[in-house]
């Protein structure tokens, strides 16, 4: 939650009162989201950019949805990635972020834990890939971590310390 403290800016109450009622009814809700798509396409083109392998799948890019909300008296925010609907669509969502999956594992489970886990490794167009194959996998490092809900973060920060510095104008 992010709270703003005003002060006194010398103006009359009337002036000031008609001020912040502008402010926090028209303008706030429309910059808010506008500041809230623009963290959601930073994290979008984080994941895509960090990606090891391009060319898989887009399922984590697809589950992590945006939503605006604006209630009647209750207020404005947002919310970026469906904690449900990502664990649904792309159960790997937590791995991928922090490096560690949900069960406390580090390294992706390989044939030994399932004798089904084989493939091979297929050059292509100047980056390889594993596909379903004959040899048995067998990880032995530990994925790294992509933090990019961190980066979803860092961007609302600073966006909304700009936000509230013209605010304060």
């Amino acid at each position: 939650m992010i709270s703003i403290r005003v002060i006194d800016s010398g103006e009359n109450l009337i002036d000031f009162g008609s001020r912040m009622h502008k402010i926090f009814e028209q303008e706030l809700p429309a910059k808010l989201n506008s500041l809230g798509q623009r963290a959601h396409q930073a994290m979008i083109a984080y994941i895509e950019a960090s990606k090891k392998r391009p060319g898989g799948d887009n399922k984590l890019e697809e589950s992590i949805e945006y939503q605006f909300f604006n209630e009647a008296g209750k207020g404005y925010g947002f919310w970026i990635g469906d904690i449900d609907k990502m664990s649904l669509e792309s159960p790997y969502w937590r791995w991928i972020d922090t490096g560690v999956a949900k069960s406390g594992r580090m390294i992706p489970p390989g044939y030994d834990e399932n004798p089904k886990i084989r493939g091979e490794f297929k050059p292509g167009s100047g980056v390889g890939r594993f596909e379903r194959g004959f040899y048995p996998i067998r990880p032995i490092k530990s994925m790294p971590a992509m933090h990019y809900i961190e980066v979803a973060t860092f961007q609302i920060t600073n966006e909304v310390n700009q936000l509230v510095a013209t605010l304060n104008k």
